[in-house]
């Protein structure tokens, strides 16, 4: 599994250098910065044990008490908590929550479990979406073409409400299994079956001692809000952004520090996709850093979610992102908004032309 991960970990990387090599040719000295970023410092890994602590001090609040105006702010917190645990395995299964794979594997695992998401089956998918992003081999790609706009709103709002469970209870099972040699599929189901192994026990004990409401307070109804987050975080990495450059086809958004805690700064998604080797500490750096050359490209920043889904709400999912833009940047992504529209109706007329009964003389 490590060897086609690291295939597939390889093919991204070229197709990410191949733009920044182009963006930083004038600019040595970035290099060498982005090249010390990529250094992987494991003491960052201590959050998980506060990310613990949180989840504990929460437990004991809703636990305290039975009043709504405690218990659903510390289910929200619980369910931030969950998220930012499964972005630890997202580290791990690009190889950069720590240096030693054993170590990636099963603490990857462990960061995982109260997600349910194996790393082995989300590297699987994962490492193939950054393979080929916002093109017909990326598996989470779910917009194509020439899809009807009230399929695509239909679709967007769909999945703001399910995407997370779609994702995590049918998405990553059947691809990471499609996607995977035979020896990648046996450990994936290895760690299906341990994952459902804890999840069994915890259970069984909650039934014995009689606290099954356990289960629902402090996991199951905060993986809802963490689900939701899920549903946000992953309409706002790709939607609406243009699929014909790797500096165009992600977006960054910054929001503010609360969100980049709860994130693990995964936020800051295009430089994660520019250079998938830097770990989740250095990515603001990363952002800083990059940010004065990305203004030629007309790159996808906001500073915030809501602005995001305003737009998204109002545009529709297969239309292209620009209120984000002023000036000259904006101009230049309405020219290309207009001509994409272009295409995709001349695409349908001659899809339309194509199907009418030819008529002879």
């Amino acid at each position: 599994m490590l060897f086609a991960w690291r295939k597939r970990m390889a093919y991204a990387k070229k197709t990410e250098m191949a733009s920044l090599k182009t963006m930083l040719a004038d600019h040595p000295e970035k290099r060498a910065e982005l090249r010390a970023l990529t250094s992987i410092q494991p003491v960052w890994n201590l959050k998980m044990v506060v990310l613990l602590a949180i989840w504990v001090a929460a437990g004991w609040a809703i636990l305290a008490t039975d009043s709504l105006w405690v218990r659903v702010p510390a289910w929200f917190v619980i369910g931030a908590v969950i998220h930012s645990f499964a972005i630890f395995m997202h580290e791990a299964c690009h190889g950069i929550l720590f240096e030693n794979r054993f170590l990636n594997r099963w603490v990857g695992w462990l960061a995982g479990l109260p997600a349910l998401v194996p790393v082995s089956a989300y590297g699987s998918v994962h490492l193939t979406h950054h393979a080929h992003t916002k093109t017909e081999e990326d598996p989470d790609e779910l917009m194509y073409p020439d899809m009807p706009q009230i399929q695509g709103r239909l679709g967007i709002l769909v999945w703001l409400l399910v995407g997370g469970p779609y994702y995590i209870g049918l998405h990553v099972p059947f691809f990471s299994l499609k996607l995977a040699r035979p020896a990648e599929r046996v450990k994936i189901l290895v760690e299906y079956a341990l994952t459902a192994a804890v999840v069994g026990g915890l259970y069984l004990w909650a039934t014995h001692a009689g606290r099954v409401e356990l289960l629902f307070e402090l996991w199951l109804i905060p993986g809802a809000f963490a689900l939701a987050l899920v549903n946000l975080r992953g309409a706002a990495e790709h939607i609406l952004c243009r699929a014909d450059n790797p500096l165009t086809d992600t977006r960054t958004v910054t929001s503010n520090r609360l969100v980049s805690f709860a994130m693990n700064n995964l936020n800051y998604h295009l430089e994660h996709h520019l250079v998938a080797r830097v770990p989740w500490y250095n990515l603001p750096r990363m952002h800083a850093m990059m940010k004065e050359l990305y203004a030629p490209h007309d790159v996808h920043l906001r500073s915030s979610y809501l602005a995001f889904l305003a737009e998204l709400l109002w545009k529709g999912p297969l239309d292209l992102e620009t209120w984000h833009l002023e000036g000259d940047a904006r101009a230049r992504q309405e020219a290309h908004r207009a001509r994409w529209w272009d295409e995709k109706r001349a695409r349908k007329a001659a899809a339309r032309a194509a199907k009418r009964p030819q008529h002879t003389g």
